[in-house]
């Protein structure tokens, strides 16, 4: 049962109307609903919930319309029993939208306020609870959406002011580095958060970094300070408090001072070397408060520093993977071929004089899939697969006294065993093998590295 109490006066707009048939609607469809009451407007209550407290007492209603319910099973919600006469819809509801929009109209088109509505009974004002008011549901994906393009845009504006003082910041970082010098990265709140990423980012990549405390930094920590030192304070305003207390500290000693902030003409600005602006038009905090993009723009800033000091120090893939001897990182940039190889049994080699018969048998016994053929020198002359064994079966069907060196196929693809594993996979990527010879300084054949194996070292 859905209870509709008819107010004093009643607004007849289009869309109060479609909101209402909107609410009616989903109390059908969920076998009781309600509204929170609007002043002079329509209220939906919902009687199965008055033992959660009294409605609340209003000159403004004067009385209940009981309407069924259209439950699956016909049921009717408990609390207010409908008069069986004069029920216009009982047991004629075709559709639920159809229902609730002829409900809405009845409720504003006809000002009645005793009697009867339709020809539907006014029941005696009940005690119910009044629930949550029904309210249009946020669509959640394009709110979500409109954050993504205020931080996007913001990226862009940031992006765009890029200018020589950027690069004379790499400059500065990359100088002071080369002379045994760090770099410190202070903030406070949001921004204090942003310093830590920023100097974990730059410790990851090689440049030596520490986060100083701004509050402790007065109380001794500013012992991590050294001449030669830079500098990274991050303060949108650029009037934090607790930076300004310590900016001139920090300058008695010979540091650079770079500054990121939304406003270059800021105090901790003009006390700095070099100033990177982070400005943004709009937070994508709806009250424009929260820091959102305004540090998404300093994250990406201090990305943007760490990876133009990483290329100009020359910094390399194999110095990344010392920073990173641990986890996935560790096991794909560390490992050399030498360690995930088969050698000894597992490393079949044959000479270029043997039958196919032999090299077959002994590819058996070391279940691998190809073979190592070598010279008289012991030196690799070339490889025999199991795929060139069936090619040569289908054209000599008596071929297994064939000598190797005829239908081995010379000059294989090789790697050294002191290469890094990664350079194995990519060439397995790369040429489509399944299985790559390892060969020593004298291209003698030492091991072999199968596809196979990856997975169990983490390589794939």
């Amino acid at each position: 049962m859905i209870a509709v109490n008819v107010c004093e006066e009643y607004l007849p707009e289009v869309h109060l109307q479609r909101q209402h048939a909107g609410a009616i609607r989903t109390g059908i469809e969920c076998g009781g609903f309600a509204c929170g009451r609007v002043e002079n407007d329509v209220a939906i209550h919902s009687h199965a919930t008055k033992r959660r407290g009294e409605h609340c007492e209003a000159g403004d209603c004067t009385g209940i319309i009981g309407i069924p319910c259209a439950s699956s099973d016909g049921a009717q919600s408990a609390g207010v029993e409908a008069e069986p006469s004069g029920i216009a819809f009982a047991g004629q509801i075709q559709s639920t939208l159809s229902f609730a929009e002829d409900i809405a109209e009845i409720v504003f088109k006809r000002n009645a306020h005793t009697g009867t509505i339709a020809e539907l009974p006014v029941l005696p004002k009940q005690n119910v609870s009044p629930m949550v008011a029904a309210e249009i549901p946020m669509d959640y994906v394009k709110h979500a959406r409109t954050v993504f393009d205020i931080e996007i845009d913001a990226l862009r504006q940031t992006r765009a002011r890029l200018d020589g003082g950027f690069s004379m910041a790499v400059e500065l970082i990359s100088a002071a580095l080369q002379n045994k010098g760090k770099i410190i990265v202070v903030g406070v709140g949001k921004s204090g958060n942003i310093a830590h990423k920023i100097a974990a980012t730059l410790s990851s990549t090689g440049t030596t970094s520490v986060v100083l405390d701004a509050v402790n930094a007065l109380h001794g920590d500013l012992g991590v300070v050294s001449d030669g030192d830079v500098v990274l304070a991050l303060s949108y305003s650029g009037e934090t408090e607790e930076l300004l207390r310590i900016l001139p500290a920090i300058k008695r000693f010979d540091v650079k001072v770079i500054a990121m902030t939304g406003f270059p003409k800021s105090q901790i600005a003009r006390h700095s070397d070099v100033v990177l602006n982070v400005h943004v038009k709009k937070e994508a905090c709806p009250f424009n408060l929260a820091p959102t993009a305004s540090t998404t723009a300093t994250l990406a800033l201090g990305d943007a520093l760490a990876m133009c000091v990483l290329d100009a120090r020359g910094f390399k893939k194999t110095d990344y993977a010392k920073l990173h001897p641990a986890g996935a990182i560790g096991s794909t940039m560390l490992v050399k071929v030498k360690d995930i190889m088969r050698t000894g049994a597992r490393c079949p080699v044959i000479p270029e004089s043997a039958p196919v018969k032999d090299a077959i048998l002994a590819m058996t016994k070391a279940r691998a899939g190809m073979i190592s053929v070598v010279d008289k020198k012991g030196r690799l002359a070339g490889v025999f697969t199991d795929g060139d064994f069936r090619r040569h079966i289908a054209q000599n069907a008596g071929g297994l006294q064939t000598e190797l060196a005829s239908v081995m196929t010379p000059k294989p693809i090789t790697i050294r065993q002191e290469a890094l594993a990664v350079e194995a996979l990519r060439i397995f990527q790369q040429r489509q093998i399944d299985d790559l010879i390892v060969v020593d300084e004298g291209k003698h054949p030492v091991g072999i590295v199968d596809s196979q194996d990856l997975p169990k070292f983490k390589m794939m």
